[in-house]
């Protein structure tokens, strides 16, 4: 604000001054605001009385940051002279920072408004600058930089990274990691953790500022631990908003573990607990209070990397506490819990095998699941590719698992004339995504590649003949991956559908003709169509799961998908356990 206002862009009458609280409050008991602005104008060269002058006709920005730095008990204090100065010279514009969470005194007359989180944007924005300035006369570089920066950045593994950059003094040290090393680090959680420690301790201790108070005695480390505990109890019971008495339960509850708080009596311990939480909420920014008295953490990766450390910590003292773990296998939110905790611990081949036992469980409720898996690996010994066994699989189940949701959707005379919800076709280019973190140099032979905007028609065409030619387009694509039960009835089938939609592709070119055409033949078409369809839906044909079939089949995929980056990014994993694991992705064994 200061530099806009230097440069004409904002308070365009006004001279701006900067005041950090703290610094004023060392001299308070010689100082008061108004000879603290006077000496810092007289460093200038700029007298007393023009400095009153011009607090007096009102051209001063008067921009005071910190008030979260100041010490509570010294805050009341300061609270009162700031209230009277802008008072006395209320002509004045000022601006006065703070922390989230930090109680303002409600200044009179002040607007109060919060920073949002940095956009993708923003972040661009910031970073280019950053790295085009260390650059220095080799621009060009440091924009190279800055854009492969970006790139990275909205990589689908980085999106810890993303949240932690939201905020500016955490965008700024990943600037630097990314400047020395021109990636990010392949362990994010040791990435997290420096990061929290720069929000939690070293930003503090390099400007010098004393946080605590004798009211809130809790030492940082139990603080950590308290984190630990809040983040990890939360997560499991799926809690992401709370009130604020729930919070303070929590805490209650930790701090009863904690020698110096097991005599506290009830009432005491609530209101330590409040002030732990108030410390917390306003030193740190962990904890973020959304709407009035209802908290979360800043972000679910905090939420969720402090589950890491508490599994962490849990594990290294019983093993047990593995198991617990992989009860949570299949939940989304749980993901980066487990990349974080493989990280975390020091000898992760624990839990990377029950991992994959839990893995394996998943089938057992369901022999028909089991089944499927074991004919996947079957299809995979005579499949066209030549890349490594799981890599294969891989591919092969999550594409047999798209076309059968495909066949499912499209097999359903009853409702030929209603639009198809997301066709599942349009998943087809994530068939790659898991065989290429098996085998870096799985790429399908040109002959076999798909282009799903080339088979996918227009949604514009009426619903019958749309219906269709997705029909059309999966039964190609089961025969030339040779997915099929029965790949002689699938042929069959293409072969009546080819003929049913020749008058179509004979008319695809002119829109007019195509209309025309269908207005003559539509309701002869619709009832082959249908007879046809029916009569396919009779006989045999792929596996067409159940809904919650399908839903444990995606969760198994999943949880391979999770096991395998699990697998990417362990540190000091033997190579024979990590080969031995790979060879039996995809395999099912009673």
């Amino acid at each position: 604000m200061a530099t806009q206002c230097i440069h004409g862009k904002f308070a365009v009458d006004q001279v701006p001054i900067y005041i950090e609280l703290r610094d004023l409050v060392q001299d308070a008991n010689t100082l008061s605001l108004l000879d603290y602005i006077c000496q810092e104008f007289s460093d200038r060269g700029v007298s007393g009385e023009t400095v009153k002058t011009l607090l007096q006709e009102g051209k001063l920005l008067i921009l005071l940051d910190g008030w979260d730095e100041i010490s509570p008990l010294r805050r009341f204090s300061l609270f009162n002279k700031l209230r009277w100065f802008c008072n006395r010279y209320a002509k004045n514009r000022y601006v006065i920072t703070c922390r989230t969470g930090v109680e303002l005194y409600r200044f009179g007359g002040f607007t109060e408004v919060e920073l949002a989180d940095w956009t993708l944007t923003q972040i661009s924005h910031f970073a280019r600058k950053y790295f085009v300035a260390l650059a220095g006369v080799n621009w060009e570089r440091g924009l190279a930089k800055a854009t492969e920066f970006g790139v990275q950045l909205e990589y689908p593994e980085n999106r810890t990274i993303q949240d932690m950059a939201k905020t500016p003094l955490l965008l700024s040290f990943i600037c630097h990691v990314f400047q020395s090393q021109a990636r990010f680090p392949r362990q994010q959680a040791r990435f997290y953790q420096e990061g929290l420690d720069i929000l939690l301790q070293k930003w503090d201790h390099s400007k010098g500022v004393e946080r605590d108070s004798p009211e809130q005695p809790l030492a940082l480390v139990n603080r950590l631990k308290l984190l630990e505990h809040l983040g990890s109890v939360t997560l499991t019971q799926q809690q992401y908003c709370l009130s604020q008495s729930q919070v303070e339960h929590y805490i209650g509850d930790y701090l009863r573990t904690i020698p110096d708080y097991q005599e506290v009596d009830p009432v005491g311990l609530q209101i330590q607990s409040q002030g732990v939480l108030k410390a917390i909420e306003c030193h740190h920014g962990v904890l973020v209070e959304r709407s009035r008295r209802v908290y979360s953490f800043a972000n679910l990766s905090l939420q969720q990397y402090f589950t890491a450390r508490e599994f962490t910590t849990k594990t290294n003292q019983n093993p047990d506490a593995i198991a617990e773990l992989v009860t949570h296998l299949t939940e989304q939110s749980w993901r980066e819990v487990f990349l974080f905790t493989v990280t975390l611990l020091r000898h992760p081949e624990q839990l990377i095998q029950a991992m994959k036992q839990g893995v394996d469980q998943l089938l057992i409720p369901d022999l028909r699941l089991g089944q499927f898996v074991n004919w996947i690996d079957h299809q995979s010994e005579s499949s066209p590719l030549s890349y490594k066994s799981a890599a294969v699989r891989a591919f092969d189940f999550v594409l047999a698992l798209i076309l059968d949701q495909a066949l499912a959707q499209t097999l359903d005379s009853y409702r030929l004339e209603q639009p198809l919800q997301a066709p599942p076709l349009q998943q087809l280019p994530s068939c790659l995504s898991l065989p290429q973190k098996l085998d870096v140099e799985f790429i399908l032979p040109e002959a076999l590649a798909f282009k799903v905007a080339d088979y996918l028609p227009p949604t514009s065409l009426p619903l019958p003949l749309y219906r269709s030619l997705i029909l059309n387009a999966t039964l190609n694509y089961s025969l030339a991956f040779n997915l099929a039960l029965n790949p002689e009835h699938l042929g069959q089938l293409v072969r009546s559908l080819n003929t049913l939609l020749h008058p179509m592709f004979e008319c695809q070119s002119n829109l007019e003709m195509l209309n025309q055409w269908w207005f003559n033949h539509r309701h002869s078409w619709i009832r082959r169509v249908g007879f046809l369809m029916g009569q396919h839906d009779q006989g045999e044909h792929d596996w067409q799961f159940s809904s919650n079939q399908t839903r444990s089949l995606w969760d198994y995929y999943d949880a391979n998908q999770l096991l395998v980056d699990c697998l990417t990014i362990a540190d000091d994993l033997d190579t024979q356990v990590q080969q031995n694991i790979q060879e039996e992705l995809f395999v099912y064994r009673e």
